[in-house]
């Protein structure tokens, strides 16, 4: 597979690079790129930070837990 330079210098920068190989169009990326877009967490970002605040409220508490 050959590159123009356009494309390599779009590649270096992070870009996605549109070719055609094989007779199907495809998108090529940095692997630094596509790793940093992989994403194995069963939580989002929303879940995640609704579950500190909860968490948080249960810590820092209010009192009225305590029996004396």
């Amino acid at each position: 597979m050959h590159l123009t330079v356009e494309q390599l210098k779009a590649a270096e920068r992070g870009e996605a690079v549109r070719i055609e190989a094989g007779g199907k169009k495809v998108r090529l990326l940095s692997q630094g790129v596509y790793e940093d877009s992989l994403d194995y967490s069963p939580w989002t970002t929303t879940e995640i930070d609704a579950l500190a605040d909860e968490a948080s409220e249960l810590v820092s508490g209010d009192g009225l837990d305590d029996p004396y």
